[in-house]
């Protein structure tokens, strides 16, 4: 899929399909006991969330031939770029959507000067961890977790097995790194 892929920054009209694409990327949870909401699926991000990091820059979609498929939405926490979700609808998964997102999360970090990509993921979920470890990302051990990292672990953990879950960051190579090697 990646022939034709176009990975851009959103805009308020992207809002309405990025949370049905968060909707069907969800429901791939249902059933593993991961999650525990009455219905077993994440709670939704709400639309406001997208609207404001739309605003921000921090809010990224992916789209095939006119259609959304996919979507990133970030926030930054020093000293890096933090995807709080990255999702592709289903019948778009394994054709290069999320690692194309992960590259223009990558390259953003980069413009904001920050030194990483960081995320918070289900260990065990082939979809997940396993996925990102493909693209570089390594686990960061519990016990050199930042504040933040910890704050959202607390949050986290009203809904969600946090035991089964990591925190996971790649450095992002500076444009200046490169010209010094």
């Amino acid at each position: 899929m990646t022939g034709g892929l176009i990975i851009r920054r959103s805009s308020a009209p992207d809002i309405s399909a990025l949370l049905n694409i968060q909707s069907a990327a969800a429901s791939r949870f249902a059933g593993l006991g991961l999650i525990e909401t009455a219905d077993g699926m994440p709670d939704a991000i709400p639309s406001e969330a997208f609207a404001t990091a739309a605003i921000q820059g921090l809010l990224f979609t992916a789209e095939h031939q006119y259609r959304c498929v996919g979507f990133a939405l970030s926030s930054v926490e020093r000293p890096d770029l933090y995807i709080d979700q990255l999702s592709v609808i289903p019948d778009s998964g394994r054709k290069g959507v999320g690692s194309s997102l992960l590259g223009a999360m990558s390259a953003e970090a980069s413009r904001r000067g920050l030194w990483g990509v960081s995320l918070s993921t289900f260990r065990n979920v082939p979809w997940n961890a396993p996925f990102f470890e493909k693209c570089g990302f390594q686990e960061v051990p519990h016990s050199g977790l930042a504040l933040w990292q910890l704050d959202i672990e607390r949050t986290q953990a009203a809904t969600m097995d946090v035991q089964s879950r990591c925190f996971m960051r790649r450095p992002v190579h500076h444009a200046l790194e490169a010209l010094a090697a």
